[in-house]
């Protein structure tokens, strides 16, 4: 009998349900539902006390803040280290509900059940076949690797009067032990140059591996049997937690978005406002996925073609020009005339890691502008005009003639 494994090709079957998968993981990732609505927080329960059972602990008190920015303040603030959280909370030490982080056994036991996962899944099923699936899932990391950019990008934060009294609001208002409350309240505010995260298997908003495994299961990985529900039990964190920073009796989290849009790749991505946006007023723009200024967004008119090219950022400068038209950024722009002929002129255009042709044209009836980009070994209006009808000699173009147009 042939060997099923490793898998060369799939069966239309496994391809729609592979779409199928695709599919449910971007509108799970895409979910803005609070987890304090009463269903919410009933799955969060069962689910983090099936992980706590697991490692054999008691169920967690589970307080939910509003946004993962803070929770980071909430995690940073809590002592790293065993002789740290002592001077801190001095004889409540070994019963303070902070005082035990159990994040890195978490983060050990997740990582080797990853590498064993990842094997069978290189051994099953041929690399040009998995490679792209795994990509096409990697891709909606992009929310939360936007999020985790912002926080351990934000300098000097317990500086950041706004956001520091918007975590102690939300301690007052949603942590009720009042030894957490007290901790928070009396410890020095610690001289952070940036916020601490814990690993990426905490990092929720779309952290998907745990989906991407388990769309290889169902394609008939032979995973084992406490495999399999392990990847159950970790695709049933990512979609009840979001954003966790456990401790050893105390589970602090992150609240949904409140608002999050996405592009069709699901990028972080709004042309209108804010492209994450959480229940504390804590908020991301981003275009196609990269942060980008708020003015950018909000004001759009503040835009122009020198502010476009005195932008360091490469990302951003795209995003810039994306919002500000090629057209108008072409038209412009300083950019250098390399020829001239009736009503067309042929444009080097200063542009993202070098310098464009386009073929700028002006209606003689309505004088209206059109720019449209060419062959970089253009030199002329000829060679652009005989390239835009689709020749492919067009080096040797014929003679320009008044009114030849570059259409077919």
């Amino acid at each position: 009998m042939e060997d099923r494994f490793p898998i060369s090709k799939f069966t239309p079957e496994q391809t729609y349900m592979l779409a199928d998968g695709i599919a449910e993981t971007l509108a799970i990732g895409k979910n803005t539902k609070s987890l304090r609505d009463s269903e919410e927080l009933a799955s969060l329960n069962q689910t983090v006390g099936k992980l706590y059972s697991g490692l054999d602990l008691q169920p967690p008190a589970i307080y939910i803040l509003d946004s993962p920015m803070a929770c980071a303040f909430a995690w940073s603030h809590t002592p790293q280290t065993t002789a740290a959280r002592w001077r801190v909370f001095n004889d409540e030490f070994y019963t303070h509900p902070l005082s035990s982080p159990i994040v890195d056994v978490i983060s050990d036991g997740y990582n080797a059940f990853t590498r064993l996962v990842q094997l069978n899944i290189s051994t099953s099923i041929r690399p040009e076949l998995y490679n792209p699936i795994h990509q096409q899932y990697s891709d909606f990391n992009r929310v939360g690797n936007l999020i985790e950019q912002a926080i351990v990008s934000l300098e000097r934060p317990m500086q950041n009067t706004s956001l520091v009294e918007s975590f102690r609001k939300q301690v007052n208002a949603y942590i009720s032990n009042s030894a957490i409350r007290d901790s928070v309240s009396r410890q020095p505010v610690p001289p952070l140059d940036s916020l601490f995260l814990p690993g990426v298997i905490f990092r929720g908003q779309q952290f998907t591996d745990t989906a991407y495994f388990k769309a290889m299961g169902d394609l008939g990985v032979p995973f084992h049997g406490y495999h399999k529900n392990l990847i159950n039990l970790w695709q049933q964190i990512s979609k009840a937690c979001n954003w966790w920073f456990p401790y050893k009796h105390v589970l602090i989290l992150s609240d949904r978005a409140s608002a999050l849009h996405t592009d069709e790749r699901g990028r972080p991505h709004n042309s209108k406002g804010p492209a994450i946006e959480f229940r504390d007023g804590w908020k991301l723009y981003a275009w196609k996925g990269i942060t980008i200024p708020a003015d950018i967004v909000e004001n759009p008119q503040t835009i122009t073609a020198k502010r476009i090219m005195d932008e360091n950022n490469t990302e951003v400068r795209r995003a810039m020009i994306d919002i500000f038209g090629i057209d108008r950024f072409i038209i412009e722009s300083d950019s250098a005339s390399l020829d001239k002929q009736g009503e067309y002129e042929l444009l080097e255009v200063p542009y993202i890691g070098g310098n464009m042709i386009a073929l700028k044209m002006r209606c003689p009836t309505t004088s209206a502008v059109y720019v449209h980009t060419v062959h970089p070994d253009c030199t002329n209006v000829e060679q652009a005009l005989a390239w835009k009808r689709g020749e492919d000699d067009f080096v040797n173009a014929r003679p320009y003639r008044e009114g030849l147009l570059w259409e077919k």
